[in-house]
């Protein structure tokens, strides 16, 4: 089935990163101390022996979760996303019942081939993680609602999940004003007042202070911020 079968465009810039990058030699570990693309993902924590349970918290049509997968030689990948439409998600993501289920359906089609090592959970984010032990996790992704109240609550729900040594992350690290649609705007051309703003990488930067971590970027438009989880980190934060 295609995505056109499915009645779905993903028109959205923020969806249609490159990834299809070359894969660089595991001989060459130099390019392993650091992801330069979100798309290397999987094999850094390959790298870093993170070979276990990942989380994957928003997955829109599963794009992203492909490009883990297809690299990533770990056990499970858990896929958390409610799918449904969200009355306090105020972003261009955000659409109608039908459409998240079309997502959905999609985002199975999409891997259905990881099927033995992909685990779905149809929940907010709040809910999944109570499903998951304290450091239960090699890595969790975060790429949900973007506001700074809802990172900076998703970033202390996730952060004990994840194992000492293990990779704590999330995409579109910035923080911009809304434009009408939704979507992120960096210049001056923004309302006075808009509907919403995003506000990840103050959410994470605080966050990252907090325990002592300096937080490392992709080199992309809407990077990805990393970092691994200090051996010393206490179970709690």
């Amino acid at each position: 089935m295609l995505r056109s079968e499915l009645g779905l465009q993903e028109q959205n810039p923020r969806s249609h990163e490159p990834w299809a990058l070359p894969a660089p030699s595991k001989s060459d570990r130099s390019l392993f101390q650091e992801m330069r693309f979100r798309s290397q993902i999987g094999m850094y924590l390959n790298d870093l022996g993170l070979v276990g349970v990942g989380v994957e918290v928003g997955v829109h049509t599963g794009r992203f979760a492909e490009q883990i997968l297809s690299q990533w030689s770990g056990r499970r990948l858990w896929l958390v996303d409610p799918w449904q439409h969200l009355s306090d998600y105020l972003d261009s993501f955000n659409a109608t019942d039908e459409i998240m289920e079309r997502r959905y359906k999609l985002a199975r089609h999409r891997l259905e081939r990881w099927r033995k090592r992909v685990g779905w959970i149809r929940e907010r984010s709040e809910a999944a993680a109570k499903r998951f032990d304290q450091c239960a996790c090699d890595f969790v992704y975060i790429d949900a609602n973007h506001s700074y109240e809802h990172v900076r609550r998703d970033l202390r729900l996730w952060y004990p999940k994840v194992r000492r040594g293990g990779l704590f992350s999330g995409h579109d690290y910035f923080d911009a004003a809304s434009d009408a649609a939704l979507e992120p705007v960096f210049s001056g051309q923004a309302p006075p007042r808009p509907l919403t703003s995003y506000g990840v990488k103050s959410a994470v930067d605080e966050f990252a202070k907090s325990i002592g971590v300096v937080v490392r970027q992709t080199l992309e438009k809407y990077p990805t911020w990393y970092f691994v989880k200090p051996e010393g980190s206490a179970r709690s934060k």
